[in-house]
């Protein structure tokens, strides 16, 4: 069994006791590998990097920081505590006594890891796209979730922090909890929670309209294969198709209580939803009273004016709908955008109202104000060019 200690460090004044401390008290024999993050690229994309390259026989990979003073055996104890897992495949969480940050004890902070978990995890212990926090909080609770997580006690790593200690903060230290650098990290930590651990650009998003050629695109479909589906304003279930919902897209002067356009009752679908996503810049405020809490995702009214000269038109909901996931996820497949091209305006009814002119727009709903025209030309350019796939 071969043991690899990592330590990528930043502070000349530390890492030589943090390596002895590593050597001398871990109680089994170990190989250290300690480098300088020079460019100050951050722990998680030091780790990965010295993962990489780590001997081929390795084992257990041990993560430690320049600020850590391992205490005896702790690799011992750890790997003793291994056990409870299937084939001694885990990861143990040392004790580094920052039990003042709450729950943060329990955190994967510093740990021991079987190399084995790497293909779990997407080949990075810590995701590199974080800075420096909330990296822990995601490993520990990706583990945990699959029972491959354990918190030691009696595996000791004191942590020479000023948040635990007291001491000062350096340049370093000031740097990574910055506001700016933490709520970046924070934001996505909470980004890549909602979606699943994966990266946006990893994520499959299905936006269904509200045209009458959903059933045709739908059927046969389990449509499990997508992470997640987009709603859009009073869309209705069908019998026999998958009606799940995981965000709901709606304009909120539908609201019963605004009466401004025409109205529906927003309480299924407040019920169903997941996620609400809101288009209009303007109507945030008023979503979130409706909601009971801010949406996830919005468009700003900078967005907003940048749809409006990109489609050439006061975009739909459903348009903008599509225009935020392309934002988010980059790609996204669609179905029931028919633009009022069909026999009926929508799948769960047989109405059709005529298409009017209005003003330069040739072909407007009588209850909108919408260029369906530039909206189709919008649509097809982006199925052409792959950031919309059609079903």
């Amino acid at each position: 069994m071969k043991v690899t200690i990592i330590i990528p460090w930043i502070r000349k004044d530390k890492i030589d006791i943090a390596i002895a401390a590593a050597i001398r008290n871990a109680g089994v024999e170990v190989l250290v590998n300690a480098q300088e993050d020079r460019e100050r690229i951050g722990c998680p994309k030091m780790v990965k990097a010295m993962v990489d390259y780590i001997p081929k026989d390795t084992d257990y990979v041990c993560f430690l920081g320049d600020d850590t003073i391992a205490a005896p055996n702790y690799i011992k104890i750890a790997l003793d505590e291994m056990s409870v897992f299937p084939d001694n495949c885990g990861m143990i969480g040392f004790n580094d006594k920052s039990g003042r940050f709450g729950d943060g004890k329990t955190l994967a902070n510093h740990w021991i890891a079987h190399i084995d978990l790497l293909p779990l995890l997407g080949g990075e212990f810590f995701h590199t796209g974080y800075v420096h926090s909330f990296c822990d909080n995601e490993l520990q609770e990706r583990l945990t979730a699959i029972g491959r997580y354990r918190y030691s006690e009696s595996a000791i790593v004191m942590h020479d922090h000023p948040m635990i200690t007291g001491g000062e903060w350096d340049d370093d230290y000031k740097r990574v909890y910055s506001e700016e650098v933490f709520n970046a990290d924070k934001e996505l930590f909470i980004q890549r929670k909602k979606n699943g651990w994966k990266k946006s650009s990893e994520m499959k998003i299905l936006v269904c309209g509200n045209g009458p050629t959903v059933p045709k695109q739908l059927q046969g479909r389990t449509l499990e294969e997508f992470d997640k589906i987009v709603r859009i304003n009073d869309w209705k279930s069908i019998e026999g198709f998958c009606n799940r919902c995981d965000v709901w897209v709606f304009y909120p002067h539908h609201h019963p209580q605004y009466k401004i356009q025409y109205e529906f009752d927003f309480t299924p679908y407040l019920n169903l939803a997941k996620e609400f996503w809101i288009v209009h810049g303007n109507t945030i405020e008023m979503a979130t009273k409706i909601i009971g809490r801010e949406p996830e995702e919005y468009l700003t009214d900078v967005d907003v004016m940048k749809a409006r000269k990109e489609i050439i038109s006061i975009p739909s909901t459903g348009v903008l709908a599509l225009y935020l996931a392309r934002k988010l996820y980059g790609k996204v497949y669609a179905a029931g955008f028919d633009f009022y091209t069909g026999k009926q305006d929508h799948y769960y009814d047989d109405v059709k109202h005529p298409l009017i002119r209005k003003g330069n727009i040739k072909r407007a709903h009588p209850l909108s104000p919408h260029d369906f025209d530039n909206e189709l030309i919008w649509y097809k350019n982006c199925v052409k060019e792959g950031s919309i796939i059609e079903l």
